[in-house]
């Protein structure tokens, strides 16, 4: 027994040190875990032979990355308020020290004047060198002598800048539902969205006195462009010549507590403009598709209540839980998909499917999914052709399909390519792998078909022979959202889609080399159209590219290759800077339908009117989340100013139709994305940056977000 005893304790005595080493190697790497094990070969290094993914879609949801709660809206603004508050204290303690430090620097001599110049010196200099490098960095231009060349009454034009109003083969581009009644003027007494009567207001285009100019005292990262460096933290002027860390930490803490509560006053006008919508919807239009603000009458185009559907993540994001509740509650009840009439298949995928599928991935309600399965199944007909590309509109009680004679009966290239990630969230999310199999043919038949000598694909394509039967090469209105697609899907399926990468570096490579242009005298960049030759002209639709190029560089779908990472990033900045250029411009403050480009004279309107659209607002919105550059959040408050002057009706919101005039007309038409998108993108702009990150969410071609998967 003893020697038994004994023997035990000298083995554990051998034992310990052995499995202390043993546990260092493993940890140093020296002994391969058989786990890790792929004969040799890491599991990254084996070659991907698949451009498209086939693999199958397990059941509901097993693969979804996202959290299984519903997102807390609630939770992050309290969460950014309590950094806030946090940060206000640090602030506080920071600022005492500092005093504390000149006080005894004053007992050691320095004179009352010099210690009080400190202490004021770090609350007064952010206002005037901010004040300043607005003034100096935001370059002011004349207004040109704006032509009404080529103007276009387009009221009857959709997201795409489709006539879409009535979609049978006759359809009408002067639809009464996009022209409406002639608006009676309206006088804004107060511009300012909050009411405050003792807000200064905008006197001039170029920016004098425009309250939103240098209101905020923000502490920003410094550009590669100096024109957007707005950084005013660096002391030059010390007046001790002594370190300033302590004055300049406590200075920033001030800095990043207003611009907090200033993001929190913009956030909160832009709801109160989202609600200014959504009650006079409710009041004239319930469960309709659209209302028309001027004549409080609804429009019917869709018949799916698209309003609602449209607005249900915009509702939800601004934490309305009343409102979100009564739109879920009628969607549950009252969203029938027996609407008689053909309608658009892209229109309604990107619309009422997108927007079904994010109130899913936000709320966790299973009633909007269901809902997205059910419609998106009556859909499946569109893609019964020879190439699996799908037709225009779409019968979803016959299952008839049929591309419009206005088009000489062709597919659209933005709207068959525009499906593809609505398709792929619906399969990983129920399981069903034919809607991702149906949608990514789709890109495998463009993929097939021999492209332009550009490199680049024209808009219209015959779904049966296979062939583009137009040269038209445009990334506006008919072929926008393929080329932002092609970068979203591979951002959605976890960047694995490597068909998908290809081409979008293909295309932007071409847009690069052949679309790329500069205006002059000012060196605008702008992205111009081919037919034939080149059109220099560029759809506001096209402002969108601004965020797409951005957003590719910040994901790398370029690899490592930083050169090329640097020029897609400096082109989403130059794009988007133009855009908003295409608003400052106009005696409105906002932007046309379309510029047209001369030489010498920069931009003109092409076409007047504005109709709420969102592509400027979105790239303001992605490139503030890539660059933390607070320029972004400037332009975008400007812009929205411009809407709630000009496009706010006694009852909801309308476009105008003259951005050139001072006292623009109304349309009468307020468009279900100027809530699904334009206010929603407002709205993030203003929010703390953990609302929908860019690295979990990607949004939808109508600024649905949905979550990446695994």
């Amino acid at each position: 027994m003893n020697i038994l005893t004994g023997r035990r304790k000298l083995g554990f005595i051998i034992l310990i040190p052995i499995l202390f080493l043993g546990s260092m190697l493993i940890l140093m790497g020296g002994v391969p875990s058989p786990l890790n094990s792929t004969e040799g070969e890491s599991i990254s290094n084996i070659p991907n032979t698949n451009l498209v993914s086939n693999a199958p879609v397990v059941g509901v949801d097993t693969s979804f990355n996202a959290e299984k709660e519903p997102l807390d809206v609630k939770k992050i603004i309290e969460k950014q308020k309590l950094r806030a508050k946090e940060t206000q204290k640090g602030t506080l303690s920071s600022q005492r020290k500092a005093e504390e430090k000149i006080e005894g620097n004053n007992d050691r001599g320095y004179n009352t004047k010099d210690k009080e110049e400190v202490n004021n010196y770090n609350v007064d200099r952010n206002n005037n060198n901010n004040q300043a490098n607005n003034d100096n960095n935001i370059n002011s231009y004349n207004n040109n002598n704006q032509a009404n060349n080529d103007n276009k009454n387009g009221y009857s034009i959709d997201h795409q800048g489709n006539h879409r109003d009535n979609i049978n083969n006759n359809r009408n581009p002067q639809s009464p539902n996009r022209n409406g009644n002639l608006p009676l003027q309206r006088n804004s007494l107060d511009l300012d969205p909050l009411h405050k009567p003792s807000s200064p207001r905008p006197k001039t285009r170029d920016g004098a006195n425009d309250p939103s100019r240098a209101k905020v005292n923000t502490p920003s990262r410094a550009t590669e462009n100096n024109q957007y460096n707005l950084d005013t933290n660096t002391n030059t002027n010390n007046k001790l010549g002594e370190s300033n860390d302590n004055n300049d930490n406590a200075n920033n803490g001030e800095n990043a507590n207003t611009n907090d509560n200033e993001n929190e006053r913009r956030r909160e006008a832009v709801k109160e403009a989202f609600l200014h919508c959504w009650n006079a919807y409710k009041k004239y239009a319930w469960g309709k598709d659209e209302l028309k603000p001027l004549s409080h009458t609804p429009t019917t185009w869709m018949r799916m209540g698209l309003t609602i559907v449209d607005s249900l993540d915009t509702i939800y994001l601004m934490d309305l839980k009343d409102e979100f509740k009564l739109a879920r509650d009628w969607v549950a009840s009252e969203l029938r998909f027996d609407t008689p009439d053909s309608i658009s298949f892209f229109e309604t995928t990107i619309r009422i499917v997108g927007g079904l599928e994010s109130a899913y991935d936000l709320s966790k309600d299973k009633v909007f999914l269901d809902k997205a399965n059910e419609l998106t199944k009556k859909m499946l007909p569109a893609f019964d052709t020879r190439t699996g590309i799908p037709r225009v509109t779409i019968n979803i009680l016959n299952g008839h399909s049929s591309n419009p004679d206005w088009n000489g009966r062709s597919s659209v290239l933005s709207e068959a390519g525009t499906i593809q990630m609505e398709y792929a969230y619906l399969s990983q999310h129920t399981g069903n792998p034919e809607f991702r199999q149906k949608a990514f043919r789709v890109i495998e038949s463009l993929n097939e078909i021999p492209r332009h000598p550009s490199g680049l694909y024209p808009v219209y394509v015959n779904p049966e022979s296979g062939t583009f039967s137009r040269s038209l090469i445009t990334l506006g209105a008919l072929g926008d959202s393929f080329y932002e697609y092609l970068l979203k899907v591979w951002l959605l399926t976890g960047k694995k889609e490597k068909l998908f990468q290809q081409m979008y570096l293909d295309t932007t490579k071409a847009i690069q080399d052949k679309l790329i242009k500069y205006s002059t005298p000012s060196n605008l960049m702008y992205i111009a159209e081919l037919e034939g030759g080149t059109i220099d002209k560029m759809d506001h639709l096209v402002c969108f590219a601004g965020g797409m190029f951005a957003l590719g560089a910040h994901h790398k779908i370029m690899g490592d290759n930083v050169e090329l990472q640097n020029e897609h990033m400096r082109i989403g900045k130059e794009i988007t800077k133009t855009c908003h250029e295409m608003y400052k411009r106009q005696e409105s403050g906002l932007a046309p339908e379309l510029v047209r480009f001369y030489p010498n004279s920069d931009m003109r309107p092409g076409a007047n009117h504005y109709i709420l659209r969102p592509e400027t607002v979105e790239s303001f919105f992605v490139l503030y989340r890539l660059t933390g550059d607070p320029i972004y959040q400037e332009w975008g408050w400007e812009a929205f100013q411009a809407m709630v002057k000009h496009c706010k009706a006694e009852e909801g919101y309308s476009g105008i139709r003259d951005v050139t005039s001072q006292n623009p007309d109304k349309d009468d038409l307020q468009q279900s994305f100027f809530m699904a998108e334009t206010l929603k993108y407002l709205y993030l702009l203003f929010s703390p940056t953990d609302l929908i990150p860019l690295d979990k969410y990607v949004f939808n071609t109508e600024a649905h977000p949905l979550s990446i998967f695994s």
